[in-house]
């Protein structure tokens, strides 16, 4: 059965100006209040009240009162439009929360120095943000920001091999070096840089995935096979092998907490970091992260 409400159809904005008339008592002042015509005001009240079907106002030379049904139905209508106005601005106040979420993911090897960095920077500058950290491989990552699982994804490029970005926006964030791990007494330890081809006769530990495919093809370019006896698709294990003697690995920055490891830059080296989004997300707390990312990274 369709309930009373449904049947009777009636406009919210009806309502909203009965309850304006019933308590201002004065057409006039109800019409200013509305910013409509006093007769505007007047039509109004006469289709609710057919819609009704009973009278809201009494109107005489003395001034305008309520009916006995339009007292109720004031009371009623304040208490019901209260409810309303209570529960929309719940609703805003959850959406707008939830808009002040993001998630962002980005390269293992940056775990312990670049994003903590640049994540306190933006709760310095957004501190109402709740933000969702997550670290991956490249190929993780791009999997990830490709199906909108991430809303943000920070990683530098392969510098040889063709990535597919077609379906992402990418920002420019500045450029790192290539570094080459080794341990703190090893031939290059004390060295500012090192050329790649010098490094041709070393057993290497290899991440996985394209990062590792583009160091090969890096290599092949400088003239050698890269000699490969381990490969990790963790950073931290990767270094924890360079620790362990088990040879020589590439980073793309400086992380902290490895005093006996030497991390050389490798000459004529240079890579481009990016902030990616999935190119349908406009959204504009994306965009002013990103921004404070750029301004942040190289500070």
């Amino acid at each position: 059965m369709e309930s009373s409400a449904i049947r009777v159809g009636f406009d919210l904005r009806l309502l909203e100006t009965f309850v304006v008339v019933a308590r201002e008592l004065n057409y006039r002042r109800a019409a200013e209040l509305l910013y409509v015509s006093q007769p505007a005001v007047s039509q109004q009240i006469k289709k609710l009240e057919q819609q009704l079907r009973f009278a809201l106002f009494e109107r005489s030379t003395a001034g305008v009162k309520l009916t006995a049904d339009g007292a109720t139905l004031y009371v009623a209508t304040q208490q019901a439009l209260g409810t309303l106005d209570a529960a929309v601005r719940s609703l805003r106040s959850a959406q707008e929360l939830e808009s002040r979420r993001i998630k962002v993911g980005y390269l293992t090897t940056w775990a312990r120095a670049e994003i903590p960095r640049l994540m306190t920077a933006i709760e310095r500058q957004l501190p109402d943000l709740t933000m969702t950290l997550e670290s991956f491989i490249l190929d993780d990552l791009l999997t990830a920001i490709r199906g909108q699982e991430l809303d943000l994804a920070i990683f530098h490029l392969p510098d040889v091999i063709e990535i597919d970005t077609s379906d992402l926006t990418l920002t420019h964030v500045g450029t790192t070096a290539r570094f080459v791990a080794v341990p703190v007494g090893h031939r290059f330890s004390a060295r500012r840089t090192v050329a790649l081809t010098e490094l041709a006769n070393e057993t290497w530990i290899a991440s996985t995935g394209l990062y590792a495919e583009n160091f090969a093809a890096l290599c092949r370019l400088n003239g050698f096979t890269p000699n490969v006896t381990v490969t990790a698709a963790n950073a931290e294990t990767m270094l924890g092998l360079v620790r362990a003697g088990l040879g020589v690995t590439v980073v793309p920055n400086v992380p902290v907490g490895w005093k006996d490891l030497a991390f050389v830059p490798i000459a004529d080296e240079e890579l481009e970091v990016v902030v990616a989004r999935h190119h349908t997300n406009t959204s504009a707390l994306a965009r002013q992260i990103t921004d404070i990312i750029v301004s942040t990274f190289d500070a």
